[in-house]
């Protein structure tokens, strides 16, 4: 903001600069009571009679001592050419500029006020506060005339009354605006008149803002009239006002009103800076500036005053030894206000939709700048969204940021959008981006392997930093890392160790597609590991053979020999069984030589396929598995091997004594078709009722019942012996 305002908050909706060239001299050497500006001519009026005539475009300076005693008002016609002067020397001055020469009526009074006509080249019409011999009177009777302004045919003038305005084309008042009726004396503070346009009437009067329309009905050569629109009452005395579009701007002079009105203080009130205040279309103060003027609390609120240039859109405000010049805002002037203020963002939003570049701003410039304010403040990550289009295509400028930020250890929050191609950096910034994170981010070094091309950096570099940090802490992202990039490099064996370690699920398809079936023989129990075996087991040979890791093995168990199978996962018996179990089923033939051990996995996993084994296969001991059974006190399973082994004697023992079951056992006699066997069942049961009435029952033609019956110890009961009598004659008859 410019040094001659208040720093403020908000942004202001005006800047300001200050004079500069001749001007600054007449500052310097004399004081200025009254002011007025046309286009590019800057007219003032001294304290000591001097009318000083500025062509503000080159800066040249006329000057005129036309009065022995202050100007007190300047008006000037609509060409510039004509200039007319009020002084309290009871002089009306006309300045012709084109000769410069100057006309003086002289009135004998004290001439607060003078107004020229517009025209003035066609009507030579001069209003003023005063009247002498041969002057026209417009009005009188009702105290001085303190302002008179002359706007096309409208005239309006201010006195003790309140606000009269005339038409020159009905040559009679029109209209009067009376003042208010708290305000102060109307000879304390000059009343301020401003034709902001043919229609509308600005007066500013104390601390009163009164904004006047006229209608002009045009009707049968009907008068216009005015109608009052707007009245402010303000904390403050109007210096100045002014229209800008549909907002009133106001010069605030600012003090204890209270205390200037109050007879008794004698003390001199405090003045504070006067202010340019705006006032939208809702009388709502909208902004405000305080201006740094020199001198500014020797002076009162008549020694200010304001102009607004229509044509330049230039407003003055001057007071008697300074004067700024304010301007609307344009975007530049927004632009640096946002950077001033460090609102980069907004101010990078609105440069990126403009269709031409604005002097002094570029988007680079701002957004580097707004870098470097974000790593000020230490809000690293918003940095990310804005590097691609601070940076671009300057490898120097993503070069010396990317160890900026490595240097101060933030580069992760940048490393997503290094760009590696277009531009693309020098290998070693890459190798150092992957060797920072390697130290401090794991997870983002395994990302960015995987986005970035493998041509930007020396892989064996990298595979060598990584390596010689997993040797020390075996981290498991690490092996993600070298795993991904040993598959890179074309090295898929060597990516095999660590698929196997970290029990990827892409294992087995890794090693298909290379065929890494030698490299995977001394690993068996790590490709096991690859999946979560439940404690409980599945009989089903369909779910066992579904399973990925099985599946596989038994699929190419032509270049993955059983036996290095089995030998590997000696001590692990449930891998043990999941692979022979599913060998058995693929191709029983293949797994010949560890008979005695599937019976052992078997019978402690899997009992359901026990005796389907025991009853198929050839391949095992049947010592051995006799003794596993026996452990087990598996009973079908031992009665089938005693069976096969010819101890049927025993066997039959086993069902009589373990099982108690003569059905069996009838039924076992039966298959071996032994006579010595019959005798060993008769006789173990001749001492058990239930057992002899079974063996009439199924006797047959292997037993004759007859002898069965004399063998019936006396005193016996059996059970059913008449139902069991009835049968075998029912048999004999039969058989007769």
């Amino acid at each position: 903001m410019d040094d001659f305002i208040d720093e403020v908050d908000e942004e202001p909706r005006l800047k300001y600069t200050r004079f500069s060239g001749v001007i600054t001299e007449i500052f310097s050497n004399d004081f200025i009571s009254t002011f007025e500006v046309l286009s590019n001519i800057l007219i003032l009026g001294s304290h000591n009679g001097y009318l000083y005539i500025i062509d503000m475009e080159n800066d040249k300076l006329t000057k005129h001592h036309i009065h022995s005693a202050s100007v007190t008002d300047i008006s000037i016609d609509s060409t510039g050419e004509y200039i007319a002067t009020a002084s309290i020397d009871g002089n009306v001055g006309l300045c012709i500029r084109s000769n410069n020469s100057i006309v003086l009526y002289n009135y004998r009074r004290p001439v607060k006020s003078v107004a020229i006509d517009p025209n003035y080249s066609q009507s030579f019409r001069i209003v003023s506060g005063w009247l002498g011999n041969k002057d026209t009177v417009l009005h009188c009777d009702e105290g001085p005339i303190y302002e008179i302004q002359w706007h096309k045919d409208l005239i309006a003038w201010a006195n003790d009354m309140g606000v009269k305005i005339y038409s020159t084309i009905f040559s009679q008042r029109i209209s009067f605006i009376e003042r208010m009726a708290d305000s102060p004396r109307p000879d304390l503070f000059r009343c301020r008149l401003v034709w902001s346009s043919i229609d509308t009437l600005l007066i500013g009067w104390a601390n009163y803002v009164i904004v006047v329309t006229m209608k002009f009905p045009d009707l049968n050569h009907r008068l216009p009239y005015s109608e009052i629109s707007l009245i402010l009452k303000l904390d403050y005395i109007v210096s100045g006002i002014a229209k800008i579009e549909d907002k009133l701007l106001v010069l605030a002079f600012i003090f204890d009103i209270n205390a200037l009105l109050d007879s008794e203080i004698t003390s001199k009130p405090i003045v504070e800076r006067p202010e340019l205040r705006l006032i939208n279309s809702k009388n709502e103060e909208i902004s405000g500036d305080a201006l740094n003027l020199d001198g500014y609390s020797n002076y009162q609120a008549n020694d200010f005053s304001l102009r607004l240039c229509l044509k330049k859109e230039h407003i003055y405000v001057i007071g008697p030894s300074d004067g700024i010049i304010a301007k609307k805002r344009e975007l530049k002037d927004h632009l640096s206000w946002l950077i001033k203020h460090e609102y980069y963002e907004k101010a990078i939003k609105i440069m990126k939709k403009l269709e031409a570049p604005i002097e002094g701003f570029t988007l680079r410039n701002v957004s580097l700048a707004y870098l470097e304010y974000l790593v000020k403040n230490d809000e690293y990550d918003k940095i990310s969204s804005i590097c691609c289009d601070i940076f671009e295509k300057d490898v120097d400028l993503w070069e010396k940021w990317i160890l900026n930020f490595a240097e101060s250890g933030h580069l992760q929050f940048i490393t997503k959008c290094i760009p590696t191609d277009n531009p693309q950096l020098s290998m070693s910034i890459y190798e150092m981006v992957l060797a920072y994170h390697l130290v401090s981010n794991q997870a983002l070094l395994l990302d960015i392997l995987k986005i970035w091309p493998c041509e930007i950096y020396s892989m064996d570099n990298i595979i060598f930093l990584i390596e010689d940090r997993w040797e020390k802490k075996e981290e498991t992202i690490l092996m993600e890392c070298l795993a991904y990039l040993y598959i890179k490099k074309g090295s898929p064996e060597n990516a095999l160790y660590f698929y196997l370690r970290l029990r990827s699920p892409e294992t087995i398809d890794l090693i298909k597609k290379y065929r890494l079936f030698n490299s995977i023989e001394d690993d068996i129990l790590l490709l096991f590991q690859l999946d979560f075996f439940s404690d409980k087991i599945e009989c089903s040979s369909e779910k066992i053979l579904n399973n990925k890791v099985i599946n596989f093995l038994v699929e190419y168990s032509h270049l993955i020999p059983v036996y290095k199978v089995v030998h590997q996962l000696e001590g692990y018996h449930i891998f043990q069984y999941y692979y022979l179990r599913a060998i058995f089923v693929f191709d029983s033939h293949l797994a010949s030589e560890f008979g005695d051990l599937q019976v052992e996995l078997y019978a402690e996993y899997d009992r359901c396929i026990l005796m389907e084994f025991l009853q198929t296969s050839f391949t095992y001991s049947l010592e051995k598995a006799f003794n596993i059974c026996k452990l087990r006190e598996y009973i079908p399973e031992q009665v089938f091997i005693l069976g096969r082994m010819g101890d049927n004697k025993k066997a039959l023992m086993l069902i009589i004594e373990k099982l108690n079951d003569i059905d069996q056992a009838i039924e076992f006699a039966k298959i071996q078709t032994d006579d010595d066997l019959w005798e060993d069942l008769i006789v173990y049961s001749l001492n058990n009722p239930v057992f002899i009435s079974r063996l009439l029952e199924n006797a047959g033609d292997v037993i004759n019942p007859i002898e069965l019956i004399k063998r019936i110890p006396e005193g016996l009961v059996i059970p059913c012996l008449k139902n069991s009598l009835l049968k075998i004659l029912k048999e004999y008859e039969l058989q007769v």
